[in-house]
């Protein structure tokens, strides 16, 4: 909604309907749950590929045991050695399969091809991870392998299993491999000597291999030179070439170990990172691609059988002509290579599909809010998670239970914390989209239970988790019930005994509004406007999850502390555990002050406490009083409250919750007296209330003044005093300015509840000031609202009329007879009586103040009562009369509870001196009459 002011002053409002008559955070909520249903379809595509690939294996399985081997052992011959493979590798695919340990190392389609989360690939494609180790390994499986050729030496397989031993390095996290790597740093010297000694003794043998046979060939015609027989040789260019590597590495080594500045350098470019990844994996070139494309052992279980089943039958093809054996031999063995090929093909396929959900990951890591690399990660442990209870449940079965928000529910409950991390961190994003969400989460109390105990984890390495599950309980605190979880109140109340991030690391200077420049800032990058290029920038930002915003100060453990307790307290049985737990009032109050260096971080702490101190002041009912009587009762709480009203570095955001603690604290009889003695206070919300600010001269704005006057109001409540002290303020007109606030609607109400607390109290003050003839103008917009409004407001401006009537009774006459209609307004105030037959405690006073309005007019101008009688007041009296309430007891209710005592005259006192004058008036028309 747009709003502007006209020519009139008045505030104009514009509807702006949403595009399509559709809100953005429901679009943004069916845009993920359209993304979610198309990721978990393709989790059951890829989860059913494996499953038939599955069946295949197991039905090829059964097969080949029972029928090959059990019926045609005899007569396989050579088929026993093929199919006696394909059933071991099936065996072992089948009995040691187990989905929740496949994040190890065998069999899994997800984790088939792993080129980003294999360790092993994470130290090629980065340069500042393991350099100088990643590079004396490589050289030396080189040089191993060069070496065992160049000598003719028998190791036909070392290459083969150079690569299985550097596949079970990248999976395997071996206990104390970090202390093994740091040992190694310290002898990275002798170490680059060593290889750059071998390469050097390499480059020799190779040369000596090939020039010494060429010497032995005769020269012939072209001369006596043996070398140019070496460059007509036919693999010369081959030669060449290795011996041109070993020259390069050479180099390679020479410059790892001294490390020129000037090629050291290079590496602080993006240019030059990319070119030493590059480099670095085209020095992997031998066993790199093994590590790429194999993640664990499912590829080569399904590349097995295909090969095996391919040649097998091609064979069984070729030679079917000149075999004799039995048809149903044949058959048979047919049958098996083809479930074999069938299974082999599932697999691959199942595990070439598993690439294409990289960009519906990544899309609803976009969609969902999840953003950073830890959004991508969490969305990647959903993905693998639903495919384990595809795997494990059934398709259909695990099919009506897969949700981004079930898997965040159940796995706060999960021993893992990786699971944990995730779980919170979907939830805290999806809690913005979902309001259904908060209620699905509260009715769960093994959810709930383990999301409060994260905010008890004190341990450094769980700062995340306990920042985020704070958080959510933020968002999820309306909903809770304190009861219903042991415990609650202490774990939450720790979070206010822990430090900031700013002191822990969570949050690094930078991150809140500090130099965050990188290095390379100065540089203006390159940069191609071609088509194709413009494409390709726009493809990376739709699959490219946004960077993780930075966290602010709102998202401190005390600050979010208080914000539970504060959406806590807005539940009445809430407030009474937290009335009952231990020094937390005392806790909450003590941040309700500002310190020496007025940080952001602190005053988001004050602004926290101040809302929450606010809102534990405007509870209800006994508990309310009690909270009220704890707060009061904290000798430092009024002392910090006038601080914060002192200190110039304050603004209107904690004037506001401190201006509006005062009102309610001020409802106590003590408390009034105390709070009015300190003059600071006063003038504080009288320069609120009534002063201007800024060289504009304009008033602050309406919530400020609204709380400054209430203020005022209350305090002036029964106390003569405090009247005193707000009349005699300096530098303000006040009744004049009270008597302009009425005839607005935003303030006529404070102002009209204020001005008859000074009528009350302080009369002679007020005619000492001049106030009659402001009240005199007063009168008449008081009376024409007391017609148009009902319940507290009516309430208010019958009590202020009451009370202009007693100081200056001849305004009566003018006012209803020049701007209202006599007859319709008794109607108005006989009717509220019989409406408030039974007193209410939103406005406990209507009948009190309808009588007292009465007995004013009639005192003064008798003449009215025929009037009143004939309205039906005099039956009105009766009926209430007989009908006495204990709420009318008290001026002001907060809940069902009365908080101020009512300190006039009893009702029924008050009634029976409004009849009295009645009678007197009714016999005094009689006895003129009679006369006459």
């Amino acid at each position: 909604m747009a709003s502007q002011k006209d020519t009139g002053g008045r505030e104009l409002s514009i509807q702006v309907p949403a595009a399509r008559g559709v809100l953005p955070g429901r679009r943004r909520k069916s845009a993920t749950a359209k993304q979610e249903r198309r990721l978990n379809g393709f989790v059951l595509f890829v989860a059913s590929g494996e499953w038939a690939g599955n069946a295949f294996g197991t039905l090829a399985f059964l097969w080949g045991t029972v029928v090959l081997l059990g019926g045609y052992c005899k007569d396989l011959k050579s088929e026993f050695w093929y199919a006696t493979a394909v059933i071991f590798i099936e065996a072992f695919r089948m009995f040691s399969r187990n989905y929740r340990l496949d994040d190890q190392s065998l069999f899994r389609t997800t984790r088939a091809i792993r080129a980003i989360s294999s360790p092993f690939v994470r130290m090629l494609v980065r340069p500042q991870e393991w350099n100088e180790l990643e590079a004396i390994l490589g050289l030396s499986i080189y040089l191993l392998v060069n070496l065992s050729q160049r000598l003719q030496l028998r190791f036909a397989y070392l290459s083969i299993v150079m690569a299985v031993l550097i596949i079970l390095m990248s999976k395997l996290q071996f206990p104390g491999a970090l202390q093994l790597m740091s040992r190694l740093r310290r002898y990275r010297r002798l170490l680059l000597w060593a290889v750059l000694a071998a390469l050097l003794i390499l480059a020799a043998l190779l040369i000596w291999v090939r020039v010494k046979p060429a010497a032995a060939q005769p020269q012939g015609r072209l001369g006596k030179v043996p070398l140019l027989w070496i460059a007509l040789d036919q693999d010369v260019i081959f030669w060449a070439s290795q011996l041109a590597a070993i020259v390069a590495q050479v180099v390679a080594v020479l410059l790892l170990n001294f490390r020129p500045r000037i090629i050291a350098n290079l590496t602080d470019r993006p240019c030059g990172r990319k070119l030493l990844s590059w480099a670095k994996q085209r020095h992997q070139y031998h066993i790199g691609p093994v590590v790429l494309l194999v993640g664990n052992l499912q590829i080569p279980a399904a590349v097995a059988p295909i090969v095996i089943s391919s040649v097998r039958l091609g064979c069984l093809a070729h030679h079917a002509h000149q075999q004799h054996t039995e048809k149903d031999l044949v058959t048979s063995v047919v049958f098996f290579y083809v479930l074999a090929l069938c299974q082999g093909t599932l697999y691959i396929v199942a595990c070439i599909s598993h690439l294409f959900s990289f960009f519906l990951r990544r899309s609803l890591a976009r969609q969902s809010g999840l953003k950073g690399k830890r959004g991508a990660r969490t969305v990647d442990l959903y993905y693998n998670c639903v495919y384990l209870k595809c795997m494990e449940t059934g398709i259909l079965a695990a099919g009506k239970e897969i949700s981004l928000a079930r898997f965040a529910i159940d796995s706060l409950s999960s021993n893992s914390r990786k699971e944990q991390l995730a779980g919170v961190l979907i939830l805290d994003s999806l809690l913005q989209q979902k309001e259904d969400l908060v209620s699905r989460i509260a009715c769960s109390s093994k959810a709930v239970s383990a999301l409060i105990g994260m905010l008890g984890w004190t341990d450094g390495h769980d700062g995340d988790i306990r920042l985020l599950a704070a958080r959510v309980t933020a968002k999820l605190a309306g909903s809770l019930r304190v009861a219903a979880t042991p415990g609650m109140l202490k774990l939450v109340s720790s979070l206010l005994d822990a430090k900031d991030q700013l002191a822990t690391g969570l949050i690094s200077p930078k991150d809140v509004g500090g130099n965050n420049t990188p290095r390379s800032a100065g540089i203006k990058p390159w940069r191609n406007d071609s088509y194709v290029s413009r494409r390709w920038r726009r493809m990376k930002e739709r699959w490219t999850v946004p960077e993780e915003p930075p966290l602010t100060h709102q998202d401190s453990f005390p600050v979010l502390g208080m914000l539970i307790l504060e959406r806590l307290a807005s539940d009445h049985d809430n407030c009474a555990e937290i009335c009952r737990a231990t020094d937390l009032i005392s806790k909450i109050s003590g941040f309700v002050s500002y310190i020496s260096d007025n940080s952001a971080q602190q005053k988001a702490v004050v602004c926290s406490s101040l809302s929450l101190v606010r809102r534990l002041a405007i509870t209800g009912g006994k508990v309310g009083v009690l909270l009220r009587q704890e707060l009061w009762e904290d000798p430092f709480l009024l002392d910090n409250l006038v601080g914060i009203l002192e200190d110039s570095r304050s603004s209107i955001k904690v004037w506001e919750p401190a201006m509006d603690i005062i009102a309610k604290l001020a409802l106590a009889e003590e408390a009034r007296k105390e709070i009015g003695s300190n003059k600071v206070i006063i003038g504080k919300l009288m320069h609120a209330f009534l002063g201007r600010y800024g060289p504009t001269n304009m008033h602050y704005c309406q919530p400020l003044r609204l709380a400054a006057g209430e203020a005022l109001a209350n305090l002036a409540i029964d106390n003569p005093e405090n009247c005193l002290v707000i009349l005699e303020e300096p530098g303000y007109k006040l009744i004049k300015d009270l008597n302009d606030m009425l005839w607005h609607n935003e303030y006529r109400y404070v102002a009209a509840t204020l001005l008859q607390n000074l009528c009350e109290h302080s009369r002679d003050k007020m005619c000492s000031l001049g106030a009659n003839e402001h009240l005199s103008y007063a009168l008449p917009v008081v009376m024409e609202n007391i017609v148009a409004v009902e319940g507290k407001q009516m309430e208010i401006l019958i009590g202020l009329a009451s009370q202009i009537c007693n100081i200056i009774p001849e305004c009566v006459v003018h006012s209803l007879e020049s701007h209202l209609s006599v007859s319709a307004f008794v109607q108005k105030m006989v009717s509220a009586l019989h409406a408030n037959k039974k007193p209410r405690p939103e406005h406990p006073r209507m009948r009190r103040v309808i009588v007292e309005l009465t007995v004013s007019i009639i005192e003064s101008h008798p003449h009215y009562s025929t009037i009143f009688i004939e309205g039906g007041m005099m039956e009105a009296l009766s009926r209430i009369e007989s009908i006495s309430s204990k709420v009318e007891r008290y001026r002001i209710f907060f809940g069902n509870a009365g908080v101020v005592l009512e300190s006039g005259l009893p009702l029924p006192t008050t009634v029976v001196r409004a009849k009295g004058l009645f009678d007197s008036a009714t016999s005094g028309h009689k006895k003129k009459a009679r006369l006459n």
